[in-house]
């Protein structure tokens, strides 16, 4: 089989059984990753953290981002041009504030009410997705947004929050596909480099 074909099955296969979990269940499981993500000292020691708005059953980043906003932390997260496939990392001033429905129906911060993020100044990007494998490679949903953004916020700590069954002894990973450093779950954190 291709490597597409394989990882279009892997996608198909992990977005039905995450869409199988209760809504009890994914917050439980947030809950967990969310605590796992808040002791991490890449966390204490940002100054900027970037976070995904979690859409279609996705780990919670909710609490989160409003912990970081209360720490006094610059809070960003992604607004993203379909068009061109890239994104940027837009600066919260409260969650979840003025939120439309942007992009691939993910939420995002209104048009003219944020500030754009530099990468580089960001410490901590917490990442979506559908699959993970040890080695710190994701599987997303396709655009390769992150893949493109992750390299410019090249002293970012960047972790992958996952559900345990979303760890995969292989996602199939392309040359382009970013590595991640850390990949978290309610079961355990793994370091990759």
């Amino acid at each position: 089989m291709e490597l597409k074909e394989e990882r279009d099955k892997l996608r198909r296969a992990m977005l039905t059984r995450r869409r199988g979990l209760s809504p009890v269940e994914a917050l439980g499981r947030s809950a967990a990753v969310a605590t796992a993500v808040l002791q991490l000292p890449a966390f204490h020691e940002a100054e900027t953290v970037m976070a995904y708005v979690a859409v279609r059953n996705e780990v919670a980043t909710g609490g989160i981002i409003r912990y970081a906003l209360a720490a006094g932390k610059r809070v960003a997260v992604p607004v993203t041009d379909p068009r061109s496939r890239t994104m940027v990392a837009a600066a919260l001033r409260a969650y979840p504030g003025k939120m439309v429905r942007g992009a691939f129906g993910i939420p995002e911060p209104a048009p003219g009410t944020y500030a754009v993020v530099a990468p580089e100044t960001i410490d901590l990007v917490l990442v979506p997705g559908v699959a993970f494998d040890t080695r710190g490679y994701r599987l997303g949903y396709g655009c390769g947004c992150y893949d493109r953004f992750l390299p410019v916020a090249g002293r970012a700590v960047t972790a992958g929050l996952a559900y345990a069954f979303q760890l995969c002894p292989t996602v199939y990973p392309a040359p382009h596909d970013y590595r991640l450093h850390l990949v978290i779950s309610e079961e355990e954190i793994i370091k990759t480099r």
